[in-house]
């Protein structure tokens, strides 16, 4: 699992054709505002702005990204996007990456894609040519691979195969799932604190503002493994039951919008 996870993720130059989204329920998309002008607030090498009728040129910071235009990034090459409501977007090493006008849901060609959507916001939906996902005020990563990998870091997630909704598949926080030739695998946990110290889209940006929400689901984790040692019990995915509701009442007790603190990490356990 960390080797499969490194090199989907890992920091070092990876060519990947993937993606990551974020959305919400349906009817709280439809009252929700939506994506309609983003600010290029991070470059990291080749990054050009596609707009229409007009050559690819570069980019730079402050640009506006609205509908109708484009980013991509080159080889090792990453961006961050800010919308209006600080939902925040950035985007791996050779993809490219639009937003649908009228509506809160992101198109992605190609390439990697971490999204952020803050506590209480509008959740966010984008489409890839083979898989619909969401993610209601969370963060997550996905990349198509193949297979197509999606990563929950915190919050809640769904994914399902392009245009087959009833085959819906619920990603909590701290687990992931993979989808190809129209099937998606049940959630299973992976290395969080792994991938906070490997990937790229994390490592090479400054702090996530949910990133103490991470570390609240990476602290309830721990102790409910310790736990289960001292009761040699299994770990069940249900006992985290109420740890995502105290996440979720944490969430919803933060304005939508305002920096969270990150939360000082403990020293490394022996």
């Amino acid at each position: 699992m960390k080797e499969f996870l490194t090199k989907t993720f890992s920091s070092k130059p990876i060519t990947v054709c993937g993606v990551l989204f974020i959305l919400v329920a349906p009817t709280r998309l439809a009252n929700a505002d939506p994506l309609q002008e983003a600010r290029v607030s991070q470059i990291i090498q080749d990054v050009r702005l596609l707009e229409a009728h007009a050559a690819a040129h570069p980019a730079a910071v402050n640009d506006r990204v609205i509908v109708g235009s484009a980013v991509r990034t080159g080889a090792e090459s990453r961006a961050e996007l800010t919308f209006k409501d600080l939902t925040i977007t950035r985007l791996g090493a050779n993809t490219i990456f639009s937003f649908t006008a009228g509506a809160r849901q992101a198109e992605l060609t190609h390439g990697t894609i971490l999204l952020q959507v803050p506590p209480n916001a509008p959740a966010v939906r984008a489409n890839t040519t083979s898989v619909t996902v969401s993610v209601m005020g969370g963060t997550a990563l996905l990349s198509t691979g193949p297979p197509t990998k999606f990563m929950v870091l915190e919050g809640t997630g769904t994914i399902y195969p392009l245009g087959h909704p009833e085959k819906t598949v619920t990603v909590h926080g701290g687990e992931m799932v993979t989808a190809e030739g129209g099937r998606v695998s049940k959630p299973e946990k992976f290395d969080v604190k792994l991938v906070l110290a490997t990937a790229a889209l994390i490592v090479d940006f400054p702090p996530l503002a949910n990133l103490p929400l991470i570390q609240l689901l990476l602290k309830f984790d721990l102790k409910r493994r310790l736990r289960a040692r001292r009761n040699h019990r299994p770990l069940r995915r249900a006992s985290l039951g109420h740890h995502r509701r105290s996440l979720r009442q944490i969430r919803t007790s933060s304005p939508a919008g305002r920096p969270l603190r990150p939360i000082p990490r403990s020293p490394p356990m022996a």
